[in-house]
C-alpha cells in the first residue's frame, strides 16, 4: 500500500490549526504546542541544555508548556536524563499548590501494564509506541478524547468531554 504523499503538507497545515475544527483542539495546538511567545522558564530550560541540538531545546519547552497547561499526571520516557527531570521540575515550581500535584515520569513498559491516566505525554522512544497504541485502542472502545501525535511527542486526552480525533501533527 502507497503511503500518502500528502501527509507532512498535511501534518503541516493541521500544525498551524487549518482544518481543526474542535475548539478545544485548535486552542490547543495554538496556545500550547505552538506558542509563539517566551514563558519565563525558558531562560532557565537553556541553560540546562547549551550543548543541545535545537530539536531538543524545543521539545523540553513544548514540554514544559504541556505540564503548565494541562497538569498531566504522566510523562512516559524510557530514559530519565537531567535535562528532562529538570523541566518537569521547573513546570511543577510553578503551580500554588505544589503539594497536591503529583507528576511521575514513567517508563513504557510501566504505561502498558496499567490504564493511563486522564492525560498522558509521551516523548520519543520506540517502546513508547506500544503504550500509545494501547492508549489510542482504549480511546476507541470508550468512543471519547482526543490524541495529538507527533514524530517526537505525543499527547492524549483521555477525557469523557472531548469527541474521539486523533491529529497528526508536526510535533
Amino acid at each position: 500500500m502507497l503511503s500518502d504523499p500528502f501527509a507532512p503538507l498535511k501534518r503541516f497545515f493541521s500544525s498551524k490549526g487549518f482544518g481543526v475544527h474542535s475548539p478545544f483542539a485548535f486552542r490547543f495546538i495554538r496556545e500550547v504546542l505552538f506558542q509563539p511567545y517566551s514563558y519565563y522558564a525558558y531562560e532557565e530550560l537553556d541553560k540546562t541544555m547549551p550543548d543541545s541540538p535545537r530539536t531538543v531545546g524545543k521539545d523540553l519547552k513544548r514540554l514544559y508548556r504541556i505540564i503548565l497547561h494541562c497538569s498531566p499526571r504522566e510523562v512516559i520516557n524510557d530514559s530519565l536524563d537531567s535535562a528532562l527531570s529538570h523541566t518537569v521540575a521547573l513546570a511543577k515550581s510553578g503551580y500554588v499548590n505544589k503539594n497536591d500535584y503529583s507528576l511521575r515520569i514513567v517508563s513504557p513498559e510501566v504505561c502498558a501494564a496499567a490504564i493511563p491516566e486522564e492525560i498522558v505525554i509521551w516523548l520519543d522512544s520506540r517502546q513508547s509506541r506500544l503504550s500509545l497504541h494501547r492508549m489510542a485502542e482504549l480511546l476507541d472502545k470508550k468512543g471519547y478524547g482526543m490524541m495529538f501525535l507527533g514524530n517526537r511527542m505525543s499527547v492524549a486526552f483521555n477525557l469523557p468531554s472531548l469527541p474521539r480525533q486523533d491529529f497528526e501533527l508536526s510535533i
